[in-house]
């Protein structure tokens, strides 16, 4: 099944939706968020790699988009990871607004780390409540970066 082919008559719901090392294999991010905000009642937490401190385009690592820029970039090759399945890689700002543009809202971003030294170390996360932050937890508890 494919993430594009999601609907409820065939999964059902769901309360909480991990969605890690995902989305940059996706020719169509944004649908695939969509498709899975369509089944998520509460929580989505997102995993992807990020482009803001690695772009092939610019000189890799430590060559990356740090201008808070909401961009992402597109490899219609192996240029990211030398992986041909890798299509698209956003910024963090950008991460965490596909999440508040597939429906989601008070959304947290954070780094994995903040000065990565490996690619593999170059990603982000970004979690988003459909119905709104539950009065219990304060803003930005989980993220380092905070909410967008």
């Amino acid at each position: 099944m494919s993430v594009y082919e999601i609907v409820e008559q065939r999964l059902g719901r769901f309360d909480v939706v991990f969605f890690f090392g995902t989305l940059y294999h996706l020719r169509h991010p944004l649908l695939a968020l969509e498709r899975i905000a369509a089944v998520t009642d509460e929580l989505i937490c997102v995993e992807s790699a990020i482009l803001d401190d690695l772009s092939p385009y610019r000189g890799g690592l430590g060559h990356g988009d740090t201008g808070g820029q909401m961009v992402m970039e597109f490899y219609p090759g192996d240029e990211y990871g030398r992986n041909p399945t890798n299509w698209w890689v956003p910024t963090l700002l950008l991460l965490g607004n596909l999440v508040g543009s597939a429906g989601f809202r008070d959304i947290d971003i954070w780094k994995l780390e903040e000065n990565p030294t490996t690619e593999p170390h170059c990603r982000g996360f970004a979690q988003g409540w459909k119905n709104g932050r539950p009065s219990h937890m304060d803003a930005g508890q989980f993220a380092s970066t905070g909410p967008i």
